[in-house]
């Protein structure tokens, strides 16, 4: 994580702060969100060298995480087992609409996001989703921190 505080610095960002090894970072930028996620995949492209894939990049800000957390129907469920599949764009409808849980799952649009419920844990259950190459997942838990985060770069940078 300290070569991805690095890079994120090196590209312009400030306050970098990372969490956990799954390249979580919250940063700040008066740029624009379309060329700040084009710059940062342009520089971790650079960093894993030629031939690489580079990685997807999905920036979301403070009130957008928090918006999942505010999400009505997730009620008193474990936070880690509710996750946050984030993507670049909504999930189309129809796409949605095929899908059906094996088991007691339960899917919801959330603007570019589709929540998951996994009652029975993630790790027991058979639920496919088409768009998860295209699809980063965190929990609850992890989306949580990263808007506390946020929230503590926002005052931070407001205080001077």
């Amino acid at each position: 994580m300290a070569d991805l505080t690095r890079l994120c610095t090196d590209a312009g960002f400030v306050g970098v702060t990372t969490y956990i090894q799954s390249g979580n970072v919250v940063f700040a930028t008066a740029i624009p969100a379309a060329a700040a996620k084009a710059r940062l995949e342009a520089a971790l492209a650079a960093h894993m060298g030629a031939g690489s894939l580079g990685a997807q990049v999905f920036l979301r800000t403070r009130p957008e995480l928090e918006a999942l957390l505010d999400a009505p129907w997730i009620g008193p469920a474990d936070p880690s087992r509710v996750l946050a599949y984030f993507l670049d764009a909504p999930v189309a409808p129809a796409e949605l609409a095929a899908i059906r849980p094996p088991g007691r799952e339960e899917l919801r649009a959330a603007g570019r996001e589709v929540l998951v419920r996994y009652p029975d844990g993630l790790g027991s259950s058979k639920l496919r989703l088409p768009f998860l190459g295209r699809a980063t997942g965190r929990n609850m838990n992890t989306v949580r921190k990263m808007a506390t985060l946020a929230a503590a770069l926002e005052a931070t940078l407001a205080a001077g």
